[in-house]
Order: structure tokens, then C-alpha cells, then sequence
């Protein structure tokens, strides 16, 4: 089944594969991730070469949402193919499924529409492709 966690979703993804999480990243980086509940805050992130989030939307910078104080900190038997500026994780996939990532960001915020419309256009793809098997 086509798997697309998002923002607490990468990171229960990460520990069910047998990671962990950073528990409060102000404690360990200086790159503001949250500002508080409900507001949005944005940084740079980067993709790995290769990866289906790159596949995606591409390696060049891409800016993204932030709104968490928590992240994941080892992806347990997930590969990390997304990174912030401050090397905070920000994508997490299991490569050996037909589609499982998980972002660290909010792709479904209005204001992600056009940005993370290749993201979430493949996921809706994968979604059918699978309900048809």
C-alpha cells in the first residue's frame, strides 16, 4: 500500500522501522524549525541524487514548511534522502516499496499547492495504481 507520511507521520514512520527522534531541536540546532502552534516558519531543504523525492521534485534547493520541534533522528532500516539546511531530516523512504515516503514538512497546506503538487499527484497515482492490483 502507497504510504506518504507527513510531518509526524515521517517521524512514527521512522521510529515503526526501528528509529528514533530528536526529541527538541532547539536543543541541538539553531535553524528555527517553530515559531509556536499553528504558525508556519520556512527553510531550505535538499534531496539526495537518485531518490524518488528527487525524482519528484528535483535536487535544486526547494523551500519548505516548518512547524515541528521534533524530527527524526535515526530512520532505523528507512533511508534519509531529504536533509534542511541544518542537516535536520527532512525525507525518510523505504526504498524497497512501490511508493513510501515521508516528508518532514506540510504538503498539504494551501500555500504548498503548486510546489508539492508532483509529490502528492504521485501519491494519488500510487494510491490507484495499487487499488487496481
Amino acid at each position: 500500500m502507497p504510504v506518504l507520511g507527513i510531518c509526524r507521520g515521517v517521524q512514527l514512520m521512522a521510529v515503526a522501522h526501528g528509529g528514533s527522534l530528536i526529541q527538541h531541536l532547539p536543543d541541538v540546532t539553531a535553524l528555527v524549525h517553530s515559531t509556536g502552534a499553528g504558525t508556519y516558519v520556512d527553510h531550505i531543504s535538499r534531496f539526495a541524487e537518485g531518490s524518488r523525492i528527487a525524482e519528484l521534485l528535483g535536487t535544486a534547493p526547494f523551500r519548505v514548511n516548518s512547524a515541528y520541534h521534533q524530527s527524526v533522528d535515526s530512520p532505523g532500516d528507512l533511508t534519509i534522502t531529504g536533509w534542511a539546511e541544518d542537516g535536520t531530516v527532512e525525507v525518510c523512504e523505504d526504498t524497497s516499496a512501490a511508493f513510501c515516503i515521508g516528508v518532514q514538512w506540510h504538503p498539504e497546506r494551501p500555500d504548498r499547492r503548486v510546489p508539492d503538487a508532483p509529490l502528492l499527484s504521485a501519491f494519488v497515482a500510487a494510491a490507484g495504481d495499487w487499488r487496481q492490483r
